[in-house]
């Protein structure tokens, strides 16, 4: 995904996400993920793959998200426990580059979810509300 195209499916996300919950946490393999955010068939399929950094909205049957999915790892099981109930307030894209801060408050608490589309060095992470990285996917 270059930056121009990276930038495109931002405001679409921002325009579709912004106020909604996250729900279930579908992890697809050990560096993909499916969240349901509420929107009836819909879900955000983001991919750290070095080999292909993904994002952007997936149409599937939950059912068929379940059959997908692979043991959740312990990064899957710590976003599921900070972002399960979580509503997006924002999302923006960093200037010149492909990362995407997904900015979601849940119980007073703000945080981040980021994510690095940078080919060999892309990678999932959760900030606090100071913005320090609390876990990455690819330790």
């Amino acid at each position: 995904m270059n930056t121009d195209h990276v930038q495109a499916v931002t405001e679409e996300l921002r325009a579709t996400l912004t106020g909604r919950f996250f729900g279930r946490i579908f992890q697809l393999s050990p560096l993909s993920f499916a969240f349901d955010l509420g929107l009836r068939g819909e879900f955000l399929y983001v991919s750290v793959d070095p080999a292909s950094p993904r994002l952007y909205l997936i149409r599937r049957k939950t059912r068929d998200l379940e059959k997908q999915s692979v043991a959740v790892g312990a990064f899957g099981q710590l976003m599921r426990s900070a972002l399960t109930g979580a509503s997006v307030i924002g999302i923006a894209k960093d200037p010149l580059d492909r990362v995407v801060r997904f900015t979601l408050h849940s119980d007073g608490i703000f945080r981040r979810l980021v994510v690095q589309l940078t080919g060999r060095t892309a990678d999932l992470f959760m900030l606090d509300e100071l913005n320090r990285v609390t876990a990455a996917l690819r330790e």
